[in-house]
């Protein structure tokens, strides 16, 4: 931070805001805002945070809120169908939790497990029927994978 003096800036832009309430996100706010003139905003798609944390303490207002079904209405998105898919063969019974949620190497493990990577697979294009899909991966690697079977 320091290669930037604070009065170099009138505005600071945080993308991405939604993590804003972490330390180092805090402490690079508050080194700007060293400067009285400083404005500053944050933008973010997920603005409901899972530790419940308020951006408030970031913040002082919500100036535009975009909601998803407006954002279906004008055409930006489609309405999400989702659907759980239970694979028999996901064994997460050796992923510990680290922080309240699963151990990101360790899932990835699970996940990277070639029958499971076909499973996945198979079972999406089932699923999907043709429809164009969206897919979430533990790891770069399982994405890779995934599209290499894919």
């Amino acid at each position: 931070m320091s290669r930037f003096r604070p009065d170099e800036f009138s505005l600071l832009v945080v993308d991405e805001a939604h993590h804003a309430t972490a330390a180092t996100y805090k402490r690079m706010i508050a080194y700007y805002r060293r400067n009285p003139k400083l404005k500053v905003l944050g933008v973010t798609a997920t603005p409901d945070r899972a530790d419940e944390q308020a951006l408030g303490q970031i913040f002082e207002n919500v100036s535009y809120v975009y909601e998803l079904p407006q954002a279906v209405r004008d055409g930006w998105l489609v309405n999400p169908i989702q659907q759980c898919v239970v694979v028999e063969s996901l064994d997460f019974s050796g992923v510990t939790m680290t922080a309240g949620d699963l151990n990101v190497g360790e899932l990835a493990d699970v996940m990277e497990e070639e029958r499971n990577l076909h499973t996945i697979v198979s079972t999406t294009i089932d699923v999907a029927a043709g429809r164009k899909t969206l897919m979430f991966a533990a790891s770069v690697k399982q994405a890779e994978r995934t599209c290499e079977i894919l």
